[in-house]
C-alpha cells in the first residue's frame, strides 16, 4: 500500500469488510506508518455518530428519482465566504425558485444535488431537511455532482465531531450511490451530512478543515442535509 487508507478504509478494516488481499496490505501499512496507526486507535476508542455499513438490499433497490427537485431545494446551501453559525443554517447566495410550473420530477444533472434515503420498514424512504432519525437507522447517501469531478462525504455529530467518510471519483450528469450505508449510533443532536463537490481532489485535512471552521468550498460547490435525532 503506497499511499495512506481513507477514514471509510480503516472503518471497513474494523467492520471486517474489506477483501482479505486489501485487508493483508492495510494491515502492513499499519505496522509500518505509526500516523495510519494512530488513526485507527483513535476510531476504536471515539464513538462516531455514523459507522460505515454495507447498504441494504431495500436501498439499492430503490428508485433513482422520487420527489420534485423544487421540493428538496432545502438541501441546497452553497456555504458563503460570511459563514458564522456552527449548528444554523449555512448563509446562502441561492436565490429562491420561482414557483409556477414546477417539473415533475428532478432531471439528471440538472442541478448539483444530495440525498438521504432511509432503509425503513416501509420500504425506501427519502429524508427531508430537517427529518427525524432515531439510533439504528440505515442511511444511503445519493448525489447529482452536476459539472464537477469529485464528491467527498462527511458527518458531523451534535457535539461539533467531523467525520469524513471518504472522496469518490464523480461522474458528471448522473445520480450516484454511496457505495457504503451509514448507521446512526446513540450520540444526541442533530447529525448533519455533507457533500462537498470539486474539480481537483482536496487532502482529507483540507475537507475536514473546511466543514469544521465553515470555509468556503475554493471552486466548488457545497450541499448539506440536518436530521435531527430523537
Amino acid at each position: 500500500m503506497t499511499k495512506h487508507p481513507s477514514t471509510l478504509t480503516l472503518h471497513k478494516l474494523r467492520y471486517n469488510e474489506l477483501p482479505p488481499d486489501q485487508e493483508d496490505a492495510l494491515r502492513a501499512h499499519l505496522r509500518d506508518c505509526p500516523a495510519c496507526a494512530e488513526r485507527l486507535g483513535a476510531q476504536e476508542s471515539h464513538r462516531a455518530a455514523f459507522i460505515a455499513a454495507p447498504v441494504p438490499e431495500a436501498l439499492r433497490a430503490a428508485p433513482e428519482t422520487s420527489a420534485p427537485w423544487w421540493r428538496r431545494l432545502w438541501w441546497v446551501v452553497p456555504l458563503a465566504a460570511a459563514a458564522v453559525a456552527l449548528l444554523s443554517v449555512v448563509p446562502t447566495t441561492t436565490t429562491t425558485p420561482a414557483d409556477p410550473a414546477p417539473p415533475t420530477e428532478r432531471i439528471k444533472g440538472a442541478a448539483v444535488a444530495l440525498e438521504a434515503w432511509l432503509d425503513s420498514p416501509q420500504g425506501p424512504r427519502l429524508l427531508e431537511d430537517g427529518a427525524v432519525v432515531a439510533e439504528g437507522d440505515t442511511i444511503q447517501l445519493r448525489f447529482d455532482p452536476g459539472p464537477h469531478h469529485y464528491v467527498s462525504l462527511l458527518g458531523e455529530d451534535g457535539a461539533g465531531a467531523v467525520q469524513l467518510f471518504g472522496t469518490l471519483r464523480a461522474e458528471g450528469g448522473e445520480i450516484q450511490r454511496a457505495p457504503f450505508a451509514l448507521r446512526l449510533d446513540e450520540s444526541p443532536g442533530p447529525q448533519l451530512l455533507y457533500a462537498i463537490y470539486t474539480d481537483q481532489r482536496l487532502s482529507d485535512e483540507a475537507l475536514v478543515t473546511l466543514v469544521e471552521e465553515r470555509r468556503p468550498v475554493p471552486e466548488g460547490t457545497l450541499r448539506r442535509l440536518r436530521l435531527e435525532k430523537r
